[in-house]
Protein backbone atom coordinates (compact mmCIF):
# COMPACT_ATOMS: atom_id res chain seq x y z
CA UNK A 1 0.00 0.00 0.00
CA UNK A 2 3.08 2.85 0.49
CA UNK A 3 3.59 2.07 -2.98
CA UNK A 4 0.52 3.10 -4.39
CA UNK A 5 0.74 6.12 -1.76
CA UNK A 6 4.00 7.18 -2.93
CA UNK A 7 2.84 6.52 -6.59
CA UNK A 8 0.23 8.82 -5.77
CA UNK A 9 1.96 11.07 -4.20
CA UNK A 10 4.31 11.63 -7.03
CA UNK A 11 1.42 12.31 -9.80
CA UNK A 12 0.19 15.30 -7.64
CA UNK A 13 2.63 17.65 -9.14
CA UNK A 14 1.97 16.42 -12.54
CA UNK A 15 -1.90 16.70 -12.41
CA UNK A 16 -1.85 20.19 -10.77
CA UNK A 17 0.61 21.21 -13.50
CA UNK A 18 -2.09 20.00 -16.13
CA UNK A 19 -4.62 21.53 -14.11
CA UNK A 20 -2.50 24.67 -14.21
CA UNK A 21 -1.91 24.57 -18.10
CA UNK A 22 -6.03 23.94 -18.63
CA UNK A 23 -6.70 27.08 -16.71
CA UNK A 24 -4.11 29.13 -18.67
CA UNK A 25 -5.01 27.69 -22.34
CA UNK A 26 -8.31 29.02 -21.05
CA UNK A 27 -7.33 32.20 -20.19
CA UNK A 28 -5.82 32.39 -23.70
CA UNK A 29 -8.76 31.72 -25.33
CA UNK A 30 -10.87 33.69 -23.68
CA UNK A 31 -8.79 36.21 -24.43
CA UNK A 32 -7.77 35.07 -27.89
CA UNK A 33 -11.83 35.54 -28.33
CA UNK A 34 -11.89 39.08 -26.19
CA UNK A 35 -9.16 40.31 -28.96
CA UNK A 36 -11.35 38.86 -32.19
CA UNK A 37 -14.56 40.43 -30.98
CA UNK A 38 -12.81 44.00 -30.89
CA UNK A 39 -10.79 43.40 -33.76
CA UNK A 40 -14.05 43.07 -35.57
CA UNK A 41 -15.49 46.20 -34.15
CA UNK A 42 -12.64 48.35 -35.22
CA UNK A 43 -13.53 46.38 -38.34
CA UNK A 44 -16.89 48.30 -38.06
CA UNK A 45 -15.49 51.12 -37.45
CA UNK A 46 -13.14 51.31 -40.40
CA UNK A 47 -15.95 50.41 -42.97
CA UNK A 48 -17.89 53.07 -41.22
CA UNK A 49 -15.57 55.83 -41.85
CA UNK A 50 -14.92 54.63 -45.53
CA UNK A 51 -18.62 55.07 -46.42
CA UNK A 52 -18.61 58.33 -44.56
CA UNK A 53 -15.41 59.31 -46.81
CA UNK A 54 -16.91 57.96 -50.24
CA UNK A 55 -19.59 59.36 -49.22
CA UNK A 56 -18.55 62.94 -48.78
CA UNK A 57 -16.56 62.68 -51.84
CA UNK A 58 -19.43 61.85 -53.94
CA UNK A 59 -20.98 65.29 -52.14
CA UNK A 60 -17.88 67.04 -53.06
CA UNK A 61 -18.05 66.10 -56.65
CA UNK A 62 -21.46 67.08 -56.65
CA UNK A 63 -21.06 70.72 -55.30
CA UNK A 64 -18.01 71.32 -57.83
CA UNK A 65 -20.05 69.99 -60.98
CA UNK A 66 -23.20 72.23 -59.32
CA UNK A 67 -20.55 75.03 -59.22
CA UNK A 68 -19.39 74.65 -62.75
CA UNK A 69 -22.82 74.84 -64.20
CA UNK A 70 -23.67 77.60 -62.31
CA UNK A 71 -20.53 79.18 -63.29
CA UNK A 72 -21.81 78.81 -66.75
CA UNK A 73 -25.21 80.02 -66.26
CA UNK A 74 -23.84 82.98 -64.61
CA UNK A 75 -21.87 83.96 -68.17
CA UNK A 76 -24.42 83.00 -70.02
CA UNK A 77 -26.80 85.51 -68.03
CA UNK A 78 -23.74 88.47 -68.47
CA UNK A 79 -24.08 87.83 -71.81
CA UNK A 80 -28.08 88.13 -71.87
CA UNK A 81 -27.87 91.28 -69.33
CA UNK A 82 -24.82 92.56 -71.62
CA UNK A 83 -27.30 92.18 -74.71
CA UNK A 84 -29.96 93.75 -73.48
CA UNK A 85 -27.88 96.70 -72.38
CA UNK A 86 -26.81 97.32 -75.76
CA UNK A 87 -30.32 97.22 -76.72
CA UNK A 88 -31.50 100.06 -74.24
CA UNK A 89 -28.35 101.92 -74.62
CA UNK A 90 -27.45 101.63 -70.73
CA UNK A 91 -23.73 101.51 -71.68
CA UNK A 92 -21.51 101.65 -74.12
CA UNK A 93 -21.02 99.10 -76.56
CA UNK A 94 -17.40 97.57 -75.04
CA UNK A 95 -17.84 98.70 -71.81
CA UNK A 96 -19.11 96.63 -68.45
CA UNK A 97 -22.69 96.41 -67.26
CA UNK A 98 -22.46 98.41 -63.92
CA UNK A 99 -24.73 96.42 -61.06
CA UNK A 100 -27.11 98.77 -59.44
CA UNK A 101 -29.75 98.06 -56.43
CA UNK A 102 -33.23 97.54 -57.52
CA UNK A 103 -35.10 101.01 -57.52
CA UNK A 104 -38.75 100.54 -58.24
CA UNK A 105 -39.20 104.74 -58.60
CA UNK A 106 -36.44 104.79 -61.26
CA UNK A 107 -38.91 102.50 -63.95
CA UNK A 108 -41.20 104.50 -65.66
CA UNK A 109 -44.64 102.30 -67.48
Amino acid sequence: MARVADVTSAFHPLTDGAATATRLAGDVQTGSLNQSQHLEGIARQIDRMRQATEKAAAGAQDDAKSGEELAGQAASLREIVDALAGIVGARPADGPVEARAFDPANCHT
